[in-house]
């Protein structure tokens, strides 16, 4: 959908697509493409092809693969009821994130290939959900926390290839990141502390520590490594031989969004301040943000840079769009905000319409 509104002297175009047909890549190619075309110098269409892939047979899927699956006869999980819900914008000062990126690549290895820096924020929000649902007793230390990741596929089989710019439509692959509540926590390092045995429960004021965010962040990184064009074509064919009530019962009860279960997004390619070609027009996009009124509890969305304030000290580094149970979310914003890691009145502010 195209829609052409005025604001503060401007036209501005928006532009929404719906997730079932296009995915993140070609949402980011279709921006890049149409700046490409406003230059009136473009007098040449260029035409590109690709082979498609081949899935694999029934006969040689491995399951193992795929642990976002829960393929047990265990009812579905309860869903939490829409007007419990809340979406934040949740923006990080830079001097935090900058702090944080060198600290993380010297406690990941410094030579993580095709670790973006956003990811670690994305971790450092998985152990902060984790300790509020421990906090209100939805988990308990034995629990096993689950990141579910949202990757476009086929690009992602042709890692260090070409850009296909004849991509279209949704090649959305899951992959997971798991942990063991503990050990996301780093838990284990109170052991033999009287104060924390081993039914620890969290703290009230918790002090997050660089072991459990570097454990995280390791733990998307590789989840993400594994999507190559095996796992995808492997996919490929389980799907095939599913009927799609059987999948998304299986997919349901694996995450588990109340619980234990998350899901992350990458948004941040999906626009970049290029110069237009039209007249009168400038690059700058104010916001890239999911749809007001589409709810996912446990929902991580890292966003494109955005511009903050000039004072240096509210600058921003990274921007989320995260969705929670109000009580999770309230426990949140306090920890994030009492560290000093995020632009407070903006988290506070920029709730979805109608969620309070």
């Amino acid at each position: 959908m195209i829609k052409v509104v005025f604001v503060e002297g401007f036209v501005v175009v928006g532009f929404s697509f719906y997730e079932a047909v296009v995915d993140g890549e070609f949402i980011s190619r279709f921006f890049s493409r149409m700046t490409y075309f406003t230059w009136p110098h473009i007098n040449q269409v260029q035409h590109w092809y690709r082979t498609p892939l081949e899935a694999f047979p029934a006969n040689a899927i491995n399951l193992s693969l795929f642990s976002f699956y829960d393929w047990s006869n265990s009812p579905l999980p309860d869903i939490t009821p829409n007007n419990r819900l809340v979406c934040r914008l949740i923006e990080f000062r830079k001097p935090f994130v900058t702090d944080l990126f060198r600290r993380m690549r010297q406690a990941t290895g410094n030579s993580t290939h095709g670790h973006k820096d956003g990811y670690y924020v994305v971790a450092m929000l998985w152990v902060a959900i984790i300790h509020a649902r421990l906090l209100k007793h939805r988990i308990g230390d034995e629990s096993t926390a689950r990141l579910n990741i949202l990757l476009p596929g086929e690009p992602n089989t042709r890692r260090g290839e070409g850009i296909d710019w004849s991509y279209f439509g949704s090649s959305t692959v899951p992959t997971v990141a798991e942990l063991s509540v503990p050990h996301l926590l780093s838990a284990e390092a109170y052991a033999g502390d009287d104060n924390y045995p081993n039914d620890f429960q969290g703290e009230i004021s918790p002090t997050y520590r660089l072991r459990g965010l570097a454990e995280a962040a390791k733990a998307i990184h590789c989840a993400i490594n594994n999507v190559n064009d095996y796992y995808v074509q492997q996919l490929m064919g389980l799907k095939n031989g599913l009927r799609p009530e059987t999948d998304w019962e299986a997919y349901s009860r694996g995450i588990d969004r109340h619980t234990t279960g998350m899901v992350f997004e990458d948004w941040s390619g999906y626009f970049s301040d290029e110069p237009i070609g039209i007249p009168y027009t400038t690059g700058q996009v104010t916001k890239v943000l999911p749809c007001v009124d589409d709810k996912e509890e446990g929902k991580i969305v890292l966003l494109p840079p955005m511009r903050g304030s000039d004072d240096e000290e509210n600058e921003i580094g990274c921007a989320t769009w995260v969705c929670l149970d109000v009580d999770e979310m309230a426990v949140v914003l306090r920890d994030l905000d009492s560290q000093g890691w995020i632009i407070g009145e903006a988290a506070a502010s920029m709730n979805t319409t109608g969620s309070s």
